[in-house]
């Protein structure tokens, strides 16, 4: 905790939410445009995860660096599960994304559309370049004490 990436003195702690991933992956990137990450780490649950909570600490990653997230799991659409493990993933929590492209879409179904099965097949083509990259954002110096919350309007 916090959800998010999160800058220590250390390095940045990443962490994010899923119930029913399997397996996590985190990709970190060196330009916005790029199509391969230049350092990839598996999250195990045996030594990343807590409870729903998947986490890892990485010495030496500072404000500025480009991530995304890759998670597998059970993929069945009828029941609600959807995990693809080829299409990467944009933390939810991200304090910052990059711009200035156009974002490819045509890679990010997680099924393939022109299959029969539609939107039941699944689709193994994978696009880092054609999305944003999350952006590591070290204290923003945001005081949160007084914010108003949404009991109070």
């Amino acid at each position: 905790m916090p959800l998010g990436a999160t800058v220590t003195p250390a390095g940045t702690n990443f962490a994010i939410f899923s119930r029913h991933a399997t397996r996590v992956w985190l990709h970190l990137f060196g330009q916005p445009t790029d199509g391969t990450p230049t350092h990839t780490f598996e999250l195990t649950p045996e030594a990343h995860r807590t409870g729903d909570i998947w986490h890892i600490h990485l010495s030496n990653v500072e404000h500025g660096q480009l991530y995304l997230y890759r998670m597998d799991g059970p993929y069945d659409p009828r029941q609600g599960y959807r995990f693809n493990q080829y299409k990467p993933l944009l933390d939810p929590y991200a304090k910052a994304l990059t711009g200035g492209f156009r974002w490819d879409f045509s890679h990010s179904f997680g099924y393939d559309p022109t299959l029969p099965d539609m939107d039941l097949s699944f689709s193994i083509t994978t696009n880092f370049a054609g999305m944003p990259k999350c952006i590591v954002y070290g204290d923003d110096g945001f005081e949160w004490q007084g914010d108003l919350q949404a009991k109070d309007f």
